[in-house]
Order: structure tokens, then C-alpha cells, then sequence
């Protein structure tokens, strides 16, 4: 027998405009949703707890809406399914309502999310959701992204995840590990041992595989190590030199990485791990090691990086064909610029860029155009983008050897929060973010 249960929600949509100027950081921000969204649940107690608390969460928390208490209605569930018995609703102008009906088929859930006009009580569409129940968050996660996309016009991402640098201890001491965690702070696993002294993980966009760096404390030198995250097989590459900052291509089968000099300046290498070779990328990228953080276009074509090309200057960001030529630099704004990463979707690159004794997180055009800043704090590393392009993550602090966390910004600049880093209800500092694809069910 089919298990069936009836969800509706109303989204009462009071959008407004608004607009952040900062005169040195020239900021512009992006057309898209500039408000907040009431949203307004309805029969989730007929649902499964947990899931029901999962969809309000993703709801709650990404800053697009806020959850309002129902407000009993004389329709029943099955009428709001139809889109009959909305008239409760009139007087609630630019309402949207979304119901849902989940049923249970075989060993998977299927959910159909039907929108409606309230007040001209239009059909709006309606979206399919399937997913296995043996996975019931996400499952939860992918009907909170029907919900999101159809509000907002953007995909959802709640049921992503991010690998992370896992502090803690005391300043003096700290333990550094690699982990991975749901973008809602649940399901955080270590993966490396608490031996070793690993940060900075870069993973492929599915999550399949993670790179990450490895300090020896005898040499001081770093080494990467590459994590097959389904064989859990551990490769470290060959280079015995310092090396640092290393990104996955876009297909995965190649990795990018910076290698310290004695002198503390860095040179881009690539690696083949099928063919176990290493070519230079030519290119000098001066001081700030740590910062240079190459990233490729999602279509391998182009890599961006941060270079100090002369002591006189400042980091700037540049752009080069990943076969070869010389680089351009993209970033025209004063102050130093580090950890470019470009866009799923090609269309922008963050970075961290300090100024004026100020760090920020920005974005800009693969031409340099339309830089602009999303936020700031007193420390800002690692920027790392969601698989939709909209949100970016990145660690910050909020002062001087205060702990580390991990922000999520909206592209917009209108929207912010924290992740809750945690492992057995035990806090613990997250750092150097890095934001991998879909999950699969």
C-alpha cells in the first residue's frame, strides 16, 4: 500500500529592490531576487519528522525566506493540491503556494511540487522528484531545491557538500585535518589521521576524488596527496619539492599545483597522474605562495591565477590558455588580489582582495569587468563556488587568532550565513572550503 503525504506550501513574495555602492571596490550588484520571501507551511505534520525539519532548515537558512507559522484554512489537503480553497489566502498579495504530494513506490519516493497563483489562482507548474529511501535527506534536500528554483529562478544546492580543513586544539598546537560535511552542517566525517598535519583540500566537482597538502615536520616542505574518495586509495605526487595549491581540471585528470622555491616564490606545474608525468606551466608567479591558487575555466581551456610578477607590485590576478601563451591580467582595482577560482558556468571568478588594511570577497567577469565585493571580515581565505554559481564559501575570521569558520555568500551580496562545523556535537573551527557537485542517490 502506498504511503502518501500532502505538503503545501504558501510563499507570500514581497520583493523589493536595493543596490550597495562602495565607491573603491566599485561594486554592482547582480539583478536577482532582492528580498525575502515569506514562506508559509502547511500539512508538513502529516510528513516524516525529520525530512519535514530538514526542508525547513534548507528553506530557513539560505536568507531567501523566511518560515511563517500556517494559518489554518477550511480546504483540505487534497483541495490545496488542486489548487481549490485558496480564497484564505486573498488577502495576502503576490502569494505563491506550492504543495507537494510525496508518495512512496517501492523502494523510492516520488514528489509532485504543483505552484499556484493564490490570488489569480493560476497554475504555475509543477516539478518531479524522485529519490531513493534509503537516503531520506536527500531526498529531503532535492525537494527543498524544487522549491528554491521555482521562488527564486535559481538551481538549488542544498544537497551538496564541502570538504574543509577541520581545526582544533589550542592556537599554539593546532590539529588540521581534512573533512567532509553536508552544506547544512550534518554528516561531518575526518578523513585523514590525526598524525598528520593536512589542509587546504581541492576536490573534483563531483566529489569523487580530493587533493590536499601534507606538511612534513621534519623538512617543513609540504607534499600533495590525492584521496579516491570511493577506494579510498591514497596517492601522493611525485615532485619532491615544496608544493602547494593544487585544482583538479575539470575533466580530473590532470592537476594543476604551485611549487615553492627555497626562496619562498612559486612556479605552476601540471600533473598527469594516468601517465605519472609533470610538464612546467611556464609561468613565474612571484611571492605569496600560499595565495596563488590556479583554477581552471569549466572548460579547461583557461587558467586563472594570482602573481606577484615583480617585488614593486602587488598580487594581481591573471588569465592564461592552459596549452600555453602569455597571461593577461584581468584585476584593475588597487589593492592585492588572491585565490581566484572561476564559476561553474564560466560567467565569474572570485577572489579574496585586501585593501586598505580590509579583506574582501569579490567577483568578477573572466574579463575583469563588473568587480565587485559580497562581503568583508578581518580575515577572508579560500573562496570556493556552489555547483549553481550563485553562492560562494570561504573562511574567515573575525579577528586577530579568533577561530576559524566557513561563510556561504549569495552572489547578490544580500544574503550570508555560517556553516556549523561539528563532529558529535563537539565545535570545531572550519577552514579552506572547497564545494563539490551533486550526490547521487
Amino acid at each position: 500500500m502506498k504511503q502518501q503525504w500532502f505538503v503545501a506550501l504558501a510563499a507570500i513574495c514581497l520583493l523589493g529592490c536595493s543596490s550597495v555602492s562602495k565607491a573603491d571596490l566599485q561594486i554592482d550588484v547582480r539583478k536577482g531576487v532582492a528580498g525575502v520571501i515569506p514562506l508559509i507551511l502547511c500539512g508538513v505534520e502529516d510528513w516524516n519528522t525529520e525530512m519535514t525539519e530538514v526542508v525547513k532548515n534548507d528553506l530557513a537558512s539560505c536568507g531567501f525566506f523566511e518560515i511563517i507559522p500556517f494559518e489554518s484554512s477550511s480546504a483540505s489537503k487534497r483541495d490545496l493540491l488542486m489548487g481549490r480553497g485558496l480564497d484564505a489566502w486573498n488577502a495576502r498579495k503576490g502569494s505563491r503556494l506550492a504543495v507537494c504530494h510525496v508518495s512512496s513506490e517501492g523502494s523510492r519516493w516520488v514528489a509532485t511540487v504543483r505552484f499556484f497563483d493564490v490570488c489569480s489562482k493560476r497554475f504555475l507548474g509543477e516539478v518531479l522528484v524522485k529519490g531513493s529511501q534509503e537516503n531520506p535527506r536527500l531526498f529531503a534536500h532535492k525537494l527543498s531545491n524544487s522549491v528554491y528554483k521555482k521562488l527564486t529562478g535559481e538551481d538549488g544546492y542544498f544537497h551538496t557538500k564541502l570538504f574543509y580543513t577541520c581545526q582544533y586544539g589550542p592556537a599554539t598546537n593546532k590539529i588540521r585535518r581534512i573533512a567532509q560535511i553536508d552544506i547544512d552542517g550534518a554528516n561531518c566525517r575526518i578523513l585523514t589521521p590525526v598524525q598528520q598535519e593536512a589542509l587546504i583540500p581541492k576536490s573534483t566537482k563531483t566529489g569523487n576524488k580530493v587533493t590536499y597538502i601534507i606538511k612534513n615536520k621534519n623538512s617543513g616542505k609540504y607534499r600533495i596527496h590525492v584521496l579516491d574518495m570511493a577506494t579510498k586509495a591514497l596517492s601522493v605526487l611525485p615532485d619532491e619539492g615544496c608544493l602547494i595549491s593544487p585544482q583538479f581540471s575539470p575533466s580530473g585528470n590532470e592537476i594543476i599545483y604551485a611549487k615553492i622555491s627555497p626562496k619562498g616564490e612559486s612556479s605552476l606545474a601540471i600533473y598527469n597522474p594516468s601517465s605519472g608525468s609533470t610538464r612546467p606551466f611556464s609561468v613565474y608567479t612571484g611571492g605569496q605562495a600560499f595565495q596563488v591558487s590556479p583554477s581552471y575555466s569549466p572548460d579547461g581551456r583557461m587558467v586563472v591565477f594570482s602573481a606577484q610578477l615583480s617585488e614593486s607590485t602587488r598580487p594581481k590576478i591573471y588569465v592564461k590558455p592552459a596549452s600555453g601563451g602569455s597571461p593577461v591580467c584581468i584585476s584593475r582595482g588597487q589593492g592585492s588580489y588572491f585565490c581566484p577560482v572561476w564559476s561553474p558556468d564560466g560567467r565569474w571568478i572570485a577572489c579574496i582582495k585586501k585593501s586598505k588594511g580590509n579583506f574582501y570577497l569579490c567577483v568578477m567577469t573572466p574579463s575583469g569587468d563588473q568587480e565587485r565585493a559580497i562581503s568583508q571580515a578581518f580575515l577572508l581565505d579560500q573562496p570556493t563556488w556552489a555547483p549553481n554559481s550563485r553562492w560562494v564559501a570561504c573562511s574567515f575570521q573575525t579577528g586577530r587568532y579568533k577561530p576559524f569558520h566557513i561563510m556561504m555568500a549569495h552572489i547578490s551580496g544580500r544574503f550570508m550565513r555560517t556553516l556549523n562545523t561539528s563532529l558529535g556535537g563537539v565545535a570545531h573551527e572550519g577552514n579552506h572550503p572547497s564545494w563539490c557537485g551533486e550526490l547521487q542517490d
